[in-house]
């Protein structure tokens, strides 16, 4: 498992600022930690809120916190992002604000309202570009020399291995937030199950969010030592 377990988050005579940048630096820099594996502490009464004040979030297993502030959510994250076209940007945002993603900045692209988010945990970003209503209803079907409508996009993933220590516990996490905020539950399309990515073996859901985008979450449960043979070669 790639994650550096803390016995206590009090025992160091560290502020916290002191302690958030120390643990910002093992999760950059410790080789386990560098791909994403989670930086887990085991929480109690004494120290929990203090670990919740410097930067550990709920995993859905009990007693176990996960530490969410990799990065500050105002750094630049890399060129890699998803642009998602939506309907109304509120929704999303708060959609995905379940999984800590909080909008950066706002701004106007050829008239259309557009949001940038991220997240303390990930280093993928998120543009939001909203569709207007009128644009929705007249735009005409695509000719031949336009993408079509069936291509594209098919769904986006996150990776949360460092938010989690097992996928169902997680989900059961983000099911409970948002029955708490929204008063519904996340349209679940596929059961955590386990798949083969090549030598990665994974834990993935798919869920559906707002506009009917296909969100996979995706966590790293191992990866194996042999070579895989390929499945197809072109």
């Amino acid at each position: 498992a790639m994650a550096l377990r803390l016995a206590s988050g009090v025992q160091a005579n560290l502020g916290d600022c002191a302690a958030r940048e120390m643990l910002q630096h093992a999760a950059r820099n410790v080789p386990e930690l560098r791909s994403g594996g989670a930086l887990l502490a085991c929480s109690n009464k004494d120290d929990g809120l203090r670990l919740r004040r410097i930067g550990f979030d709920e995993t859905g297993t009990s007693g176990v916190l996960a530490f969410t502030c990799v990065r500050s959510s105002m750094e630049m994250c890399s060129a890699s992002h998803v642009a998602l076209h939506v309907g109304r940007i509120e929704d999303c945002t708060s959609f995905f604000s379940l999984l800590g993603y909080a909008p950066t900045s706002t701004f106007m692209s050829n008239g259309a309202r557009c949001a940038w988010l991220a997240s303390q945990w990930s280093n993928l970003a998120l543009e939001l570009i909203e569709v207007p209503q009128l644009e929705r209803r007249t735009s005409a079907r695509p000719n031949a020399t336009e993408v079509s409508p069936v291509l594209g996009l098919t769904h986006m993933c996150l990776d949360v291995t460092p938010l989690c220590t097992e996928l169902t516990s997680l989900l059961d996490l983000l099911q409970a937030r948002s029955l708490e905020r929204f008063g519904r539950k996340i349209h679940v399309l596929t059961a955590p199950h386990q798949q083969m990515m090549g030598s990665l073996v994974a834990e993935v859901t798919l869920v559906r969010a707002p506009d009917g985008v296909r969100l996979e979450l995706m966590r790293r449960a191992a990866r194996l030592k042999h070579t895989m043979e390929l499945d197809w070669a072109g």
